[in-house]
Order: structure tokens, then C-alpha cells, then sequence
């Protein structure tokens, strides 16, 4: 099973996601009690290799994701099932103390935003 999404820059080309299972689970138990593990890449951060994320539950019916990739730029993944009616998935890229500028703080911010809602 392979998970996609596109999503349009405004200052490079149009760019793929994938969460991949790669003959696996997409999102499976981590070496630690409630940890979770997966392989993620996109065609602008991870090329050409596809990067691990590791991670667990949140609050609130949460659970997250997050890979360090270049000099502690990291990427998130977070999978909201709080509402039994509407599941969303953020990816956000986090930003070093170190890279930050006024215009864009360190930490994360959202990259894609997907809803499902329940039919």
C-alpha cells in the first residue's frame, strides 16, 4: 500500500509524497512500547533515497512522526483521529533555531493538510 499526495510550491516545481509500506506495514510498531516507525520521501527533501520516521502517540487521538534530514532541518507527520467522523493527516517541515529568520520561526510549520470525512 502506498499513500500519495501532491502539493504545488510556489517557488519550485510540483512535488510527491509517499508514505510507503515497501512490502510492510505504511505505519508499523516501533522497537519501544507504543512507538511507531515508517519510511516516508517526497521528490524535493528525501532524493533519492526515502527517509525513516519514528514516533508514537500524542494527545487527544494523536499520534505522531518526525525525521531529522541536513543539519537538523526535520520532517513531521501528524495523524489526528480524535473525530470519529474526520481524519486528518499534517505534514509539517520543522525548522532549526540555527536556520530561523524573522519571516519564518523556528519550529514547525504546515506543509499539507489532508481531511477525510466520513460519507
Amino acid at each position: 500500500m502506498t499513500a500519495r499526495a501532491a502539493t504545488d510550491h510556489p517557488q519550485r516545481q510540483q512535488q510527491e509524497h509517499r508514505l510507503t509500506d515497501l512490502g510492510q506495514d505504511v505505519v508499523g510498531a516501533g522497537e519501544r512500547e507504543d512507538s511507531l516507525v515508517t519510511v516516508w520521501g517526497n521528490s524535493w527533501h528525501q532524493q533519492p533515497t526515502p527517509m525513516s520516521l519514528t514516533g508514537g502517540p500524542g494527545t487527544d487521538g494523536t499520534f505522531e512522526l518526525r525525521g531529522e534530514y541536513g543539519g537538523g532541518w526535520a520532517w513531521r507527520i501528524v495523524f489526528d483521529t480524535a473525530d470519529a467522523e474526520r481524519r486528518r493527516m499534517r505534514m509539517d517541515n520543522v525548522i532549526p533555531a540555527g536556520q530561523a529568520t524573522v519571516e519564518m520561526p523556528a519550529g514547525p510549520y504546515p506543509v499539507m493538510v489532508a481531511e477525510v470525512i466520513r460519507a
